[in-house]
């Protein structure tokens, strides 16, 4: 299910056009400054034109942030498209959100801070985020030859655990002082990769793999 259905997504252009205005200033002076006159001024309308379209100033916040959200998840199905195995192809699409979330801790604060406050706050669509992401790797791993031992339940199984292991590298909160902590961010990502993805190779007995 789309992230923005998630967040209780209407098919108004005008509701469209609201979450437009509303990223702008979220990225410019964040979330908690922008108020709904601010939101309202921009698009030449008033307060109560907003609220027919968000009841509440925070069903803004998780439309703009399931927005943010459901681009992450862009790449996931990018990646999952690659000519290559399921473990690349997860250690990839690891890779890739790491870095984004690394840009928005360094580059992008108030971006960053609107993530924060998702994970904290407990926000549905933030959950919505990291079970899209399970089931995405889950799916990966279900179309791969060389993890054909994982199907069904079984790859959801080990798709949780390769997104509960990965936690540290993709939670907003985690991640932060993670990096505040962390002096080689790249060698410590790779690690824990490689680790995480030996789980991903078929059982070894008698030294035959696979059977």
């Amino acid at each position: 299910m789309p992230l923005l259905d998630a967040a209780g997504r209407s098919d108004h252009g005008m509701h469209d056009a609201l979450l437009d205005v509303a990223e702008q200033l979220f990225r410019h002076i964040g979330h908690r400054k922008t108020t709904i006159e601010d939101i309202a001024a921009e698009v030449g309308k008033s307060r109560a034109s907003v609220y027919r379209f968000f009841p509440t100033r925070g069903s803004i916040n998780h439309g703009v942030y399931a927005r943010w959200a459901q681009r992450e998840l862009d790449v996931l199905d990018q990646d999952a498209e690659m000519a290559t195995s399921a473990s690349i192809r997860v250690a990839h699409v690891l890779t890739r959100l790491n870095g984004r979330a690394r840009e928005r801790v360094i580059c992008q604060p108030n971006v960053h801070a609107l993530w924060v406050a998702a994970a904290l706050e407990d926000w549905p669509v933030h959950h919505a985020y990291f079970r899209t992401l399970t089931t995405g790797f889950a799916t990966i791993m279900g179309r791969d030859e060389g993890t054909s031992h994982l199907q069904g339940s079984s790859a959801f199984y080990m798709a949780q655990g390769i997104v509960t292991a990965m936690m540290a590298h993709l939670h907003p909160v985690l991640l932060e002082e993670r990096m505040k902590r962390q002096k080689d961010a790249e060698a410590d990502l790779k690690a824990h990769i490689a680790f995480v993805l030996k789980a991903l190779n078929p059982p070894c007995l008698g030294g035959t793999c696979g059977r």
